[in-house]
């Protein structure tokens, strides 16, 4: 039942069928069993955009009452928490003008209109902004004089500030589109660390010089280009994917965006010359638009691509298939599979073992979302049972994870020796002249690849 609804749902998104040929199996879901997949929905971030593609398709009524209400209320708290969004971001835009600083937006709503059709439909729980390095100083004084604490133990790579105080603590998803709900801001210093990633991937060192600005409703703000941001959006997912929580809504965004987009020879001509020399940027790119594509069958998203540019070695293609698609559902964290694709990208074999061993047994606890911290303490021992569970929780996953990894890797590693030999050998990179493979070649290369692997089946099975 729960894959039988999981599809319905791709199928409303689908950018490739009518709502209306949906009608029938998410009116078979029982309400019982909708209030589980309403719970998955806000998980993945897919809620509101499912209610937007449903109301659209004029099929409400397929769903249960309570369902419906349970919807129509989360976009109304949305729309209330956009607002406050905005303006929060107004007053954090006028005190880093006033500084000097130049901040450049990432993802927030200046992925409306591109990713998603308006702000309110989003679900947007921080602030994201890219800086210099040799801004940090006077950021840092900017946000402490406009009443802003730092978060401690932040990344390498990025600063995070609060407006007030919080504790961390579970929240039901019901509660993600409330407009108390707090909002971080964090600072990014660089789009990948490659030390602390893992895969070493060069970025365009000039995306702050090529920003633009841009404007929604009363807000204006600095974003990326158009070519930038969009690899950032592949980038950010894929560092999503292999750290094992990469929500489904990121995926659907990025698919919105390439069904926009997908006659746009202009653009698409920019972005080619922006990372046809970087190929582990062209495989990146080349995994997650393959994988957002499949998932919400976008129709022939790269038809102004030379074929060559987003080419997969017959291991991601594989990973794609046989992994990424099922992963997909549970928001890639229902297991550690997603190591075996980013092991692609690692070519020091003693890195991957460190890489491997932090990713498998992480020693801190994992991210959860910051609420406000109560004007009443709860009592000691529940405070002790609620942490004690979460640890017992998440020993149980990494163990049943770790597990699960080490056997697919023994499959993994020995279909390869058997298909390759002991090195899986690389695609070649096509010559410079050559701006089309034949379909023909790409097609066999998978499929010789494939026998080799795993038996075939169907990618979307679970």
């Amino acid at each position: 039942m729960r894959q039988r609804l999981a599809q319905s749902v791709l199928d409303v998104l689908s950018f490739s069928r009518p709502g209306r040929g949906v009608e029938q199996p998410i009116g078979g879901v029982d309400e019982k069993f909708w209030e589980h997949g309403l719970r998955w929905l806000d998980e993945g971030g897919l809620a509101l955009y499912f209610w937007r593609r449903v109301q659209a398709a004029g099929i409400q009524d397929a769903l249960p009452a309570s369902i419906r209400s349970a919807l129509e209320r989360r976009h109304k708290e949305n729309k209330a928490r956009t607002c406050a969004i905005v303006e929060e971001w107004k007053q954090i835009q006028n005190f880093l003008d006033s500084g000097g600083v130049r901040a450049v937006m990432l993802k927030g709503f200046s992925l409306a209109p591109d990713y998603c059709p308006d702000p309110s439909w989003r679900v947007q729980f921080d602030h994201d902004c890219l800086v210099t390095r040799e801004s940090v100083p006077l950021v840092e004084e900017l946000f402490e004089r406009a009443g802003y604490c730092r978060r401690g133990a932040d990344g390498a790579g990025q600063i995070v500030f609060l407006a007030q105080p919080v504790r961390p603590g579970s929240r039901e998803p019901r509660d993600f589109y409330r407009a108390t709900l707090p909002r971080p801001v964090e600072l990014h210093l660089d789009l990948w660390d490659s030390d602390r990633e893992g895969a070493p991937l060069k970025l365009p060192g000039d995306l702050l010089a090529r920003s633009t600005t841009r404007a929604w409703g009363a807000a204006s703000f600095n974003a990326l280009g158009d070519e930038d941001a969009f690899l950032f959006e592949a980038v950010h997912a894929f560092r999503h994917v292999v750290h094992n929580w990469c929500r489904l809504s990121t995926l659907y965004e990025i698919s919105y965006f390439l069904n926009g987009r997908r006659s746009d020879r202009d653009f698409w001509h920019r972005f080619c010359a922006r990372i046809e020399n970087n190929l582990p940027l062209r495989h990146v790119a080349g995994v997650v638009f393959n994988l957002a594509s499949s998932l919400f069958k976008v129709p022939d998203p790269l038809t102004n691509v030379p074929s060559r540019l987003f080419d997969l070695t017959p291991q991601l293609q594989l990973w794609i298939d046989h992994h990424g698609m099922g992963s997909a559902i549970d928001n890639f964290s229902g297991n550690k599979l997603s190591l075996l694709l980013l092991r692609e990208f690692v070519a020091d074999p003693a890195r991957w073992s460190e890489i491997r061993g932090r990713r498998l047994f992480p020693l801190q606890m994992p991210h959860r979302l910051q609420i406000p911290a109560p004007k009443r303490g709860h009592p000691f021992l529940r405070e002790v049972c609620l942490y004690g569970s979460g640890v017992a929780r998440r020993f149980w996953f990494h163990a049943r994870a770790a597990a699960q990894y080490a056997l697919e890797s023994v499959r993994w590693h020995v279909s390869l020796r058997r298909g390759f030999g002991h090195t899986p050998p690389r695609e070649p990179k096509a010559p410079s002249g050559e701006s089309e493979r034949p379909q023909a070649r790409r097609h066999a290369l998978r499929l010789s690849s494939r026998k080799h692997f795993y038996p075939t089946r169907d990618p979307g099975a679970n």
